[in-house]
């Protein structure tokens, strides 16, 4: 019902921001995230000061799993007002995210490389048992052919064994060499990740530090001139007071 009324009222109002905004928030209640992330982003075309807005494109954007353009949302959001609650907790909620599925990716890469190795192993295992099941019907059949044929074979199985083994042995360094240096490379990204959340949080913390001087300069400021204005008004007062008594000195005298 909600969603229809707002509906209305854009059409009768397209460029009020404010109902454009409620659209987005109605659209959302009910898991409309695309026609919410529309609406918002109508509403921030027309009113781009907006912070609540802001900070409720980058829930959209959350919501949906844009944690990047969430980001930027929130930091636009913050540009606007870097006390602003929402855009805050927004940012750091998507940091935590992004993190997290760093993680995650890193982990299912490993995974997967290990059971790609294992799969190797299996495979090179089941061609040496081949192997080795050749060399004993080879032995077998020697007793009746020849031992002199039988103990050649035997010699180029045993040579085929050691390639093969050898072969294992190669892909699986190959392959742990190459696993270690991916996971060293998301260790790195991971520790980016991190310097770039120290980094949001310290210009944060700057600029509402910064912000509270200027409001403490203000408070300051305003302070002293009602001090300046309380002594003038003691000053006019006392003005009046003796003009009052000079006027009635002067009538008692005539």
């Amino acid at each position: 019902m909600a969603v229809k009324e707002y509906e209305k009222a854009v059409k009768l109002a397209p460029r009020n921001a404010t109902i454009r905004n409620n659209l987005a928030v109605a659209l959302y209640t009910i898991m409309d995230f695309s026609g919410a992330k529309t609406q918002i982003e109508i509403a921030i075309d027309i009113d781009p000061q907006n912070v609540i807005a802001w900070a409720k494109k980058g829930d959209i954007e959350t919501i949906m799993n844009e944690y990047r353009e969430a980001m930027n949302s929130y930091k636009a959001g913050l540009v606007l007002d870097p006390s602003d609650a929402a855009c805050q907790e927004g940012l750091r909620k998507c940091i935590v995210q992004i993190e997290e599925k760093a993680a995650a990716h890193a982990k299912e890469q490993a995974d997967n490389r290990i059971s790609e190795l294992r799969a190797a192993a299996l495979a090179q295992a089941a061609a040496q048992a081949k192997v080795k099941e050749e060399i004993k019907a080879t032995e077998e059949r020697a007793a009746a052919k020849g031992r002199a044929q039988a103990e050649s074979r035997i010699a180029e199985l045993k040579i085929e064994a050691a390639k093969l083994a050898e072969k294992k042995r190669v892909a699986a360094a190959e392959g742990k060499a190459k696993a270690e240096s991916r996971i060293a490379e998301l260790k790195i990204e991971a520790v980016k990740l991190a310097e770039k959340k120290r980094v949001a949080a310290a210009e944060g913390k700057a600029k509402a530090e910064s912000r509270i001087a200027e409001l403490k300069i203000e408070a300051a400021k305003l302070a002293e001139e009602k001090k300046a204005a309380e002594q003038l008004e003691r000053r006019l007062a006392e003005e009046a007071r003796l003009a009052e008594e000079a006027r009635l000195a002067e009538e008692a005298r005539l």
